[in-house]
């Protein structure tokens, strides 16, 4: 009998087996199909025990969240291992309870297999799997496999940890991964309060940047905000996104790593004006790589705006005025001395 007949045979007289064999028994049964198959078979085993309507078509939204934590309670490692592409289908499927038990079980997992979920996590999150060339995928894998190493993890502590508007956030250690369609700045503008990027640029279609973790600044001020927003202008620079959630206090060691890297030459948009006076351990650093353009810019300004929020779009256009209204009084005090 082939698995599809048995599959309709079992979803139909779910409730004569659960009756006469049990609910655990027909967990069981469900073993030897597919994961998506028992995902639906197991909710059709839960919706006769509460006595609920089953719809086949919602069985992952509804149940799946409560079948892996079955899997991962009865320690099916090797069932998993087997389904791994079904079960990690994209970056909302990487469930950090999966990935901690697949870490605590490492020793149990061959390399063909380990070799099969970072496949798949590499696929999860990437934007545009499956258009995506087999060796594009071999340099983002060994990309993060990489971020991994250099903070002693593995890909199995890979986090999901925000989402944008084109692209996804995740977190190794303490880096910070973005993966996505595109930046609204792909190339940024060169100045003293950027946290400067370990990698930023395309693999295959997606855009990827990497970053140290830094905790967004609590105690920031509305003047402090404005200050960085008014340094940067005086640098011929607009920032366009100024929030306290995009900044953060710099520590030593995050200043000694800029440093390095300032060195190592990140590809930065030229700043004819920069300023030239370090940072201090506590001051205010940029931690969203996006957003910056020259003030000249005129098109690109134009189609960030038509993506902000409306409160940060009104902040952007107070400090703008603000900013102008200063520079007009200096002007105008300059002249009549």
């Amino acid at each position: 009998m082939k698995k599809n007949d048995l599959y309709s045979i079992l979803i139909n007289e779910t409730k004569e087996i659960c009756e006469a064999k049990g609910y655990n028994y027909a967990y069981k049964l469900g073993r030897i199909f597919d994961y998506k198959k028992r995902v639906a078979f197991d909710h059709k085993i839960k919706c006769e025990k509460i006595e609920s309507r089953f719809s086949p078509m919602f069985s992952l939204y509804e149940h799946e969240k409560e079948f892996l934590y079955k899997l991962i309670k009865n320690d099916e490692l090797y069932y998993i291992l087997d389904n791994i592409n079904d079960i990690i289908r994209n970056s909302h499927c990487l469930s950090n309870n999966l990935l901690t038990y697949l870490n605590d079980n490492r020793a149990r997992i061959n390399d063909r297999d380990y070799n099969n979920i970072e496949i798949a996590i590499t696929k999860s999150v990437s934007e545009f799997y499956p258009l995506v060339k087999e060796e594009d995928m071999k340099r983002l894998r060994d990309l993060l496999v990489s971020v991994a190493d250099g903070e002693n993890k593995s890909l199995l502590d890979i986090k999901v940890f925000n989402y944008g508007g084109f692209s996804k956030v995740y977190r190794i250690g303490n880096k910070i991964v973005k993966i996505g369609y595109k930046r609204m700045c792909e190339n940024i503008v060169d100045n003293r309060r950027l946290l400067l990027p370990y990698f930023k640029d395309y693999v295959g279609k997606d855009f990827v940047e990497i970053t140290d973790y830094l905790e967004p600044a609590k105690d920031v001020s509305f003047e402090e905000i404005y200050s960085v927003y008014k340094e940067l202008r005086d640098q011929g620079i607009i920032w366009l996104a100024p929030n306290e959630e995009n900044l953060a206090r710099v520590d030593k060691k995050t200043l000694e790593n800029n440093k390095r890297k300032k060195k190592e030459g990140i590809g930065l948009l030229k700043n004819y004006n920069y300023l030239d006076k370090d940072l201090e351990v506590g001051d205010l650093l940029i931690i969203d790589l996006d957003h910056m353009v020259y003030e000249n810019d005129v098109e690109k300004i134009r189609d960030i705006e038509f993506d902000l929020d409306g409160a940060l779009l009104e902040r952007r256009h107070y400090f703008e005025e603000r900013y102008n209204n200063k520079t007009k009084r200096l002007v105008k005090t300059n002249k009549d001395n």
